[in-house]
């Protein structure tokens, strides 16, 4: 959920009035007019409740700029991270669970991954 004043508008205008940045700009010219989206859920056999990459995908469109560097707090297998690689952002992962780092690791789309233990 994301929370804001009261206005009588949507994200996608108050995005463009305060970003000259043309990426917010959508190609298809489709801007969002409610604030439900329906995106199907997903499954993975690794994990049991990932997020779908539309999600994550709108989430780093609205919420971030290419460059950026977005970070994810329970990473999990890695979904967010990998969708903000794809898009130009800098993903930082935080995971505590070694079956998921491991996952997250074959992958093989992260330059580096830094290791801490208890």
């Amino acid at each position: 959920m994301v929370y804001r004043k009261n206005c009588n508008f949507l994200l996608d205008r108050n995005i463009k009035k305060y970003t000259l940045k043309e990426e917010y700009i959508p190609n298809d010219n489709v801007v969002d007019r409610s604030n439900i989206w329906k995106i199907a859920p997903t499954n993975s056999k690794e994990h049991p409740a990932i997020f779908p990459d539309e999600l994550c995908r709108r989430i780093l469109k609205y919420y971030s700029f290419k460059g950026d560097v977005v970070l994810d707090p329970f990473a999990g297998i890695g979904t967010f991270g990998r969708i903000a690689n794809m898009m130009g952002r800098i993903p930082v992962l935080c995971e505590i669970n070694k079956k998921y780092i491991e996952i997250i690791e074959e992958e093989n789309i992260y330059d580096d991954i830094s290791k801490t233990s208890d």
